[in-house]
């Protein structure tokens, strides 16, 4: 899911992402945090609307009263927008949207002060979500969080049934039915029709297209480069990633090209990374360069100043510096938007995302920043997944599409 946290705690502590982390965000990259009222209304105003991306619940996590009266004003404009983001499918008015304040569960005259009576407390906002004090997992039940959001998801099935609709587009809308019923919808926006793929989203209609065995078969998977290291097979590696989509595209990604060839301006070279992913149009996301390297490959030596080992950092090299010199450099540009457009894509942006697919957390724990500091070139960084992240964006999105999806 994507998150935006207005947080009056500057700056946060790693930790405190743990509360959300593997139940509504495959990782912290997914909360967009803000530390002022003013600056979270104009990611709103700014992205969010003039944009048209993809939100899924606002949480303000705050303790002092001046705090709250600007989340006060948010508030209200909030609930009373007639904006719709999402690429136009969702009123940004019914956006779930709640409160982190220890002290307002607490303090019954605290909560009380927000608003006058019961009813518009419950219109600005969808709950007061306790934060654990060791920023443990907030978990998927018995909780603010998750009941307000099943709340928002039963109100778009109730859109959905309202106008004689799925979720997946098999029962075409009947646009005098839209008219006549427009004004009942709660979270639907009137305009999402003009969206030739309605509700193009990983949380609809994938329960059983996501299976939950596959996290034991990436695991097989493992425990076989664990018990031979001299198996090289990286095109089983390739084959397990096509069979099981959702872990290169997630959330945030349509599509991926799979090994395709981009030739230099001169000459017969090109370059060929494994995966290019492109972004949903809602997305927050970049289009993604995604290299694929095996489970089995070490990042630092074993010595007494570990440095990083020269397989790792011809690895890195290959993506922070080919990749990113190739697939930035204006003078490529024709010959990629040629290629894309052979395979239906019209678009791809310069600027980009850099990923790597290789190793095990493990190897990679205890020497964090040594490992980081070789992943920059220049204003890039390339992002590091080892194969423990893959299962646990398996996991992540299983659940995203069982326990927070439409069926």
């Amino acid at each position: 899911m994507k998150v935006l946290l207005i947080s009056e705690e500057t700056p946060l502590p790693p930790s405190y992402f743990r509360m959300f982390e593997g139940d509504y965000i495959e990782s912290k990259e997914d909360i967009t945090v803000r530390y002022s009222v003013n600056s979270a209304k104009d990611f709103l105003t700014d992205t969010i609307i003039a944009k048209q991306k993809h939100l899924d619940f606002i949480i303000m996590d705050y303790t002092t009263t001046s705090f709250q009266e600007e989340i006060n004003q948010l508030a209200d404009w909030l609930r009373s927008t007639k904006e719709s983001y999402s690429i136009r499918n969702f009123k940004l008015s019914a956006i779930p949207f709640f409160i982190m304040n220890n002290d307002m569960i607490i303090n019954e005259d605290y909560y009380t002060s927000w608003f006058t009576s019961e009813s518009k407390r419950s219109k600005y906002h969808n709950g007061i979500i306790e934060k654990p004090s060791d920023y443990r997992r907030i978990g998927v039940s018995n909780n603010i969080l998750a009941s307000g959001l099943d709340s928002w998801l039963d109100k778009l099935k109730s859109d959905l049934d309202d106008l004689d609709i799925d979720s997946q587009g098999k029962f075409l809308l009947d646009f005098k039915v839209l008219e006549r019923r427009s004004y009942k919808l709660r979270v639907l926006s009137d305009q999402f029709h003009h969206n030739t793929k309605r509700l193009d989203y990983i949380w609809v209609g994938n329960s059983t297209n996501i299976v939950e065995a596959t996290g034991e078969n990436i695991l097989k998977m493992l425990r076989q480069y664990e018990n031979n290291r001299s198996h090289r097979k990286e095109k089983d590696i390739h084959k397990l990633l096509t069979a099981n989509a959702h872990l290169l595209k997630g959330e945030d990604y349509y599509k991926s090209l799979y090994e395709k060839h981009f030739y230099y301006t001169k000459g017969k070279k090109y370059v060929e990374s494994d995966f290019i992913n492109f972004k949903h149009d809602y997305s927050l996301a970049k289009d993604e360069i995604f290299e694929v390297k095996l489970p089995n490959e070490r990042f630092v030596t074993k010595t007494k100043i570990p440095r990083i080992l020269k397989q790792a950092q011809r690895y890195f090299n290959q993506v922070g510096n080919k990749y990113n010199n190739y697939f930035s450099s204006e003078i490529n540009q024709e010959e990629i938007a040629k290629r894309l457009k052979n395979e239906g894509i019209d678009t791809f942006s310069l600027d980009f995302k850099l990923s790597l697919l290789m190793g095990r957390e493990d190897d990679r724990e205890g020497n964090q920043e040594l490992i980081n500091k070789g992943l920059i070139y220049g204003q890039k960084r390339v992002k590091l997944i080892t194969y423990d992240n893959l299962i646990d964006r398996h996991q992540y999105l299983h659940q995203r599409v069982t326990r927070f999806g439409l069926n």
